[in-house]
């Protein structure tokens, strides 16, 4: 997962659109998430299930005088329907870091379950800051040449120093602008290796306080019970030019590049455990999946034609063969938007396993997963019915 070509773009991101909110992959067929489940010995009723829930849900509710930073960005806006959960379940960090340039880093709070780690975090300070000129600035090389394009039509970004310099590079006459920006990185490191963000958000208060949070992979060899992780950051300098032929830029040095660690224990409270099985014309599924306290996932073990697995093999499906190209949830015949399938593995010849998750901090009776083929659509006849575990 950390090669050469990996590096080179996530560096590319990070020097040309430091302060730009980026959306974070969430395709992760190349990381292996399976996790045995442990049996239930008998079956659970409906109460007993809700209550062992419920203890999950209010883990550290009764320490928590108020909203952390997870809570508070629920509360003001961010998409995620997992941040509440995260509130009430994470850790209390409060780490401030202080760059050369007087910019504080602050992680708030922090949550680890052996396969991923949480954190949210503030940047308060001149993190961003511009210089603006006219006429064309002293720069040997572009790294960028954008020609018939300006700056904004290009680049874009939330900050007050993204509007200015939309407003100063309008293409009316020659100028330049340089940037300085204080920057986070978009992922976590242990050690020496770094750790894939798979989710994340960020926005920016009215009293200019950037606040953020992010969901890394953590590698089943690297997992334990306390982990220390590191969080980096990086100032970037870029100057762009623009006149009437096009936009330019030219990425400037890093400097002050730092790892900060911060150690995070993980969270044993475990899930409830579901599986379910359904078949249909020439194949057969079992789904494991696990309700914590933030979200539902697990994987679907499906036995299916061979040719089921070259399509997702080789994404060429030349024969037209309507085959199951995803899954989805539903709750009481309505579908779950904000879930479904995440990854597809075909490493086994007749069989796919397939990653599915849902950001839902509830468990609910009628949970269903529906099968959809790429010609005829959703077949709910064949859905998998989720039940808890014996």
């Amino acid at each position: 997962m950390k090669d050469v070509t990996n590096q080179a773009v996530r560096a590319a991101i990070d020097d040309c659109l430091s302060g730009a909110a980026c959306m974070p992959s969430v395709r992760a067929d190349v990381l292996n998430l399976t996790r045995g489940e442990k049996k239930v010995k008998k079956k659970l009723s409906v109460g007993i299930i809700f209550a062992m829930l419920l203890t999950l849900l209010m883990a550290g509710a009764a320490v928590a005088a108020g909203l952390g930073l997870f809570g508070q960005m629920s509360e003001n806006g961010a998409v995620d329907a997992r941040l509440p959960g995260l509130d009430r379940v994470s850790a209390d960090v409060n780490l401030s870091i202080v760059t050369e340039e007087g910019v504080t880093v602050t992680i708030g709070q922090a949550y680890y379950d052996g396969e991923r780690v949480f954190i949210s975090y503030t940047v308060e300070g001149p993190f961003d800051q511009v210089e603006l000129g006219e006429g064309k600035p002293a720069v040997d090389a572009w790294d960028w040449e954008l020609p018939g394009e300006l700056y904004g039509q290009t680049f874009g970004s939330d900050s007050a120093s993204h509007d200015l310099m939309v407003a100063h590079l309008d293409g009316s006459a020659p100028r330049w602008a340089t940037s300085h920006s204080v920057n986070v990185h978009d992922g976590l490191q242990i050690g020496q290796e770094y750790l894939d963000i798979i989710g994340g958000e960020t926005y920016l208060t009215e009293n200019g306080v950037l606040v953020g949070w992010k969901e890394c992979v953590v590698p089943e060899e690297l997992a334990a019970d306390e982990v220390t992780f590191l969080l980096g950051t990086f100032t970037t300098h870029n100057t762009w030019y623009q006149d009437e032929t096009g936009c330019y830029l030219s990425r400037g040095e890093r400097t002050g590049a730092a790892w900060h660690p911060f150690t995070v224990q993980r969270d044993k409270t475990g899930g409830v455990p579901l599986t379910g099985e359904a078949s249909g014309e020439g194949w057969t599924a079992v789904a494991k999946l696990s309700v914590s306290a933030i979200d539902v996932k697990g994987e679907v073990v499906v036995a299916c034609p061979q040719s089921w697995v070259e399509i997702e093999r080789t994404w060429e499906n030349p024969d037209g063969v309507d085959y199951i190209c995803e899954w989805r949830f539903y709750i009481s015949g309505q579908r779950v938007t904000n879930g479904g399938t995440e990854w597809v593995s075909s490493g086994v010849d007749g069989q796919l396993t397939v990653g599915v998750s849902s950001k839902m901090d509830a468990l609910v009776e009628d949970m269903k997963l529906v099968p959809v083929y790429s010609r005829s659509g959703e077949h709910m006849e064949e859905a998998i019915v989720l039940r808890v575990a014996e």
